[in-house]
């Protein structure tokens, strides 16, 4: 048995202003919702590599778009 973990590609609310607490709830939800830069995504070559099978992921869009 093999296990793979590949991590999502880069989001595109990966941006990090100075904010203060009463912001980090916010910029976590907008952070979350986000999905993924379109040219972040795994590359072809590693797609073609991992065998067929079961497949685990978180439920946040960007783990999804991967």
């Amino acid at each position: 048995m093999s296990i793979f973990l590949i991590r999502h590609g880069k989001p595109i609310g990966a941006i990090n202003p100075r904010i203060g607490a009463a912001g980090f709830a916010r910029w976590v939800r907008r952070y979350d919702a986000s999905g993924l830069i379109p040219d972040s995504q795994p590359p072809i070559s590693l797609r073609a590599r991992l065998p067929q099978g079961l497949v685990l992921s978180s439920n946040l869009r960007r783990a999804i778009e991967s």
